[in-house]
């Protein structure tokens, strides 16, 4: 903290200090007084309308000291109790998280633990972690944690809805009682159970990337004192969050084809092999098949017309099997031309079906490899199951490539070429 907000926190705390005494000191005289009157000479009517006066006063002079001194309340809000002393003893416990584990943690993990610890120091009932794209001036809701999370998380809104939008726009923390800008960037029924919100923009080279907001039911969450502790929780976060996103995106490279934006031969065998310990455990429940497939005279077209229209036909390939792959299917590419996928819960009866499906989707394919010729689309396939053909990926893989390699050898060599005008 700089010294500026340690002195506002020190000062707001003095003042907090002095209520209980203030609030002893009336006590006191208002005993005195109903003393003094009790052992008076006045008239019992007198009397009576003497203590309902002290009463009334006491209850009034309570009443405007619990409203002034919620002005010198901590900065955390109403579920203050800390010394400064375990305040900055817990922002520094989320400086250790983004030391020790932000590089390390996928963003989800991340979230979880950085959550964990912000509501140490601030309490709430939800919160969300927004992602800016100003390409598509959006924010995406990419993690959510506490009441309604699963709702939460995958909602967008544009940059300037809401109290994160207003956040983002003024590099600045905002706080709102009541939802009025908070619930322009949720539906109605995901935020109608809170009562207060703070957003924490979160920003690199002062441009904010990220807006982590809070939600409470509570009315008087996140106060205006609140300000300066969620600033300097704001700093802390902002670290942890940067290294999770560089290392999902290092992770992410390391196991996705460059060309085909597909998971690689590496992120392959890390799912079948998961895929494969599940089948083990219920060998009669729980089947999994692996597809190889490649595109036949690949090589002619790369050697005729080069290497980018050889990424071209990649490309167009990936997307007609993606399409007719079921949504519970891996779909990956491997080296060279060849792709592969691993079909959970498929019978070598499935697998098959699988296969005939993509296969009917390439008759009479046609790819343009220039303006005026096109090639004629077909694959070959080679499918295995564990475990009536293998029991390890590696076994699996062979098998599934050397079935395809026997349909290669039984299907004549031909390559179609078609003049531009007749592909019309």
């Amino acid at each position: 903290m700089t010294h500026e907000k340690e002195k506002t926190i020190s000062s707001s705390r003095v003042g907090q200090n002095l209520v209980p005494f203030v609030f002893v000191g009336a006590s006191l005289a208002a005993i005195v007084a109903a003393f003094a009157l009790a052992n008076s000479s006045y008239e019992f009517e007198t009397k009576t309308k003497g203590f309902a006066a002290i009463i009334i006063g006491y209850l009034i002079f309570s009443a405007v000291a619990w409203w002034s001194g919620k002005g010198y309340l901590p900065p955390f809000g109403e579920h203050g109790g800390f010394s400064d002393e375990q305040i900055e003893s817990r922002l520094f416990s989320i400086e250790e998280a983004s030391t020790y584990f932000g590089g390390s943690l996928k963003s989800s993990d991340m979230f979880r633990l950085m959550s964990s610890r912000v509501d140490d120091l601030v309490p709430f009932d939800s919160c969300v972690l927004f992602m800016v794209d100003r390409s598509s001036s959006k924010m995406s809701v990419v993690q959510a944690d506490g009441e309604n999370a699963r709702k939460l998380k995958g909602n967008q809104s544009s940059l300037e809805r809401g109290l994160a939008g207003r956040a983002q726009a003024s590099g600045m923390v905002q706080i709102d009682r009541g939802l009025t800008f908070s619930d322009r960037a949720f539906a109605d029924e995901l935020v109608n159970s809170f009562n207060s919100s703070a957003a924490l923009p979160l920003a690199k080279n002062n441009e904010v990337f990220a807006v982590l907001q809070l939600f409470s039911r509570s009315k008087t969450a996140f106060d205006g004192n609140s300000i300066t502790l969620l600033e300097a929780i704001g700093e802390r976060v902002t670290p942890m969050v940067l290294r999770s996103v560089s290392f999902e995106r290092n992770i992410s490279s390391a196991l996705t084809d460059p060309l085909t934006d597909l998971p690689n031969e590496r992120a392959f065998f890390m799912i079948v092999e998961n895929q494969i310990a599940e089948a083990q455990r219920n060998r009669d429940g729980r089947p999994v098949s692996i597809l190889s497939m490649d595109i036949k005279y690949f090589n002619e077209v790369n050697e005729t017309y080069g290497h980018a229209t050889g990424d071209r036909l990649l490309n167009f390939v990936a997307q007609k099997v993606k399409d007719q792959l079921r949504q519970m299917d891996f779909f990956a590419r491997a080296s060279n031309d060849e792709f592969l996928v691993i079909m959970a819960t498929a019978t070598a009866e499935v697998a098959e079906e699988i296969v005939s499906r993509i296969d009917n989707e390439f008759i009479g394919c046609r790819f343009s490899v220039n303006d005026t010729q096109s090639v004629q689309v077909e694959l070959s396939f080679g499918s295995a199951t564990f475990w009536h053909d293998g029991e390890t990926a590696q076994v699996l893989l062979a098998t599934a490539r050397e079935r395809k390699e026997q349909t290669k050898r039984t299907t004549p060599a031909k390559v179609l070429w078609f003049p531009k005008e007749y592909v019309n």
